[in-house]
Formats: structure tokens, sequence, C-alpha cells
């Protein structure tokens, strides 16, 4: 079972301090940094609650469904791919934090 409150919210944003004091020595906006700190925050969340289902169902599509192996298998690829991307170039990366509307 996984459960998060406040407390939780208020533990992840001091350990990340430093990136949101180097972020706004680089000129991002309070409100700015607010948003991204607390969008990673519930993208975090969202995948430990999110992980136990997708991998129950990607086992029973793998061991109900051979013909599907195939699938699957580029399926999860382009996934763990496009997470990669998402998190690693820099343009994405920059464009997200300067953005207001994150």
């Amino acid at each position: 079972m996984f459960i998060t409150h406040e407390s939780c919210k208020e533990a992840f944003m001091n350990h990340f301090k430093k990136d949101a004091d180097k972020l706004k020595r680089r000129g991002v906006p309070d409100e700015n940094i607010r948003k991204y700190m607390e969008s990673i925050y519930d993208g975090l969340n969202r995948q430990v609650f999110n992980t136990p289902i997708d991998l129950f169902i990607e086992d029973r599509i793998y061991q109900r469904h051979q013909e599907l192996h195939p699938y699957q298998f580029h399926s999860l690829y382009a996934n763990v791919m496009e997470g990669a991307d998402a998190v690693t170039r820099k343009e994405t990366i920059k464009r997200d934090i300067m953005n207001s509307d994150l």
C-alpha cells in the first residue's frame, strides 16, 4: 500500500531545495520553480501508484498471448525511450522549466 501526504511533499521539496535554488539563480521565476517541482513530485507518485497494476497487466498479456510478445516488447521499449528522452533532452527540460504553464 502506498500513501502520501503533505509532509512527504515538504520532505521532497526540502530534499531538492538546492536544485530549486540553482534554477532561481538562473533566472527561473519562483512560481515556475514551484510548479516544476510539484509536477516532478506528482509524476513520481503517479508512477509509484500505477506501476504495480501496469506490471500485472503486462505479465498477464505476456503469459496469455505469446503472439503479442514482439508488439509488447516494441511498446515497452518505445515507452522507456520516450521517458528517457523526456528527462534528458536539454531543449525539452529548459522549455518545461521556463514555461509558466507547467
